[in-house]
């Protein structure tokens, strides 16, 4: 009897002290679509997730899209801004080959003067058919001022470098990235972003410029 107490004590309390809490995925919807998404700033999680070890600037996003209407929604990676909010730092995802280049990428800090500050840092991209662009985003920033003239924003310095044809990594994170496309159908997949510094999640906010207008999808565990 003891023993079978002692087991189920143990089950009892295990709740309390077994671990982090788990992330809880975030919710915004409009007519057109409705986005849930769950931010992953733990490297542990991350590895988990995608499968490989990521550079420590990379963070990850899961992303389930909805269209809600009988027209086609056109899914663009571009789309979706992650605001860090304690810093006005921001950013737009990166492609996979941007990532798996085995030259790979360094971030360095620029002061902008708050989130609606166009970048003069050096140029990135294109990728695909997707036009070259700065680090961070593409022009102003989206959102509200909130990180005042202390705002900072991350640059991404592409190294000098190829990408073999035989890439593990970039095999997975293409497997996994979420798909742009045409559809009328969920889809789902990750997205990745370079964000410089600590990150709480009570301080990062993702933005989707949907059909009819931003969404805000507030995160918090």
């Amino acid at each position: 009897m003891r023993r079978i107490l002692a087991v189920s004590l143990a089950l009892f309390v295990a709740p309390a002290w077994s671990g982090k809490k788990p992330v809880e995925p975030a919710f915004a919807s409009t007519d057109e679509v409705e986005i849930t998404a769950t931010m992953h700033i733990d490297r542990a999680e991350i590895t988990q997730l995608v499968g490989a070890e990521l550079e420590p600037h990379i963070y990850v996003v899961e992303v389930k899209v909805r269209p809600k209407g009988e027209k086609p929604l056109r899914i663009n990676l571009d789309d979706f801004v992650i605001l860090k909010t304690d810093d006005g730092q921001r950013s737009t995802p990166f492609a996979p080959s941007q990532i798996a280049s085995t030259g790979g990428l360094t971030l360095k800090s620029e002061r902008i003067g708050g989130w609606a500050h166009q970048g003069n840092g050096p140029v990135w991209g294109g990728v695909g058919n997707r036009a070259p662009g700065r680090m961070p985003g593409n022009g102003g920033a989206i959102g509200s001022q909130t990180g005042g003239a202390d705002a900072t924003g991350v640059q991404a310095q592409a190294k000098t470098g190829t990408e073999p044809a035989d890439n593990p990594l970039l095999t997975v994170l293409k497997a996994k990235v979420l798909k742009e496309q045409e559809t009328t159908e969920i889809t789902t997949g990750l997205l990745y972003f370079p964000l410089e510094g600590k990150l709480k999640l009570k301080n990062l906010t993702l933005l989707y410029k949907a059909p009819g207008g931003k969404m805000e999808i507030v995160f918090q565990r």
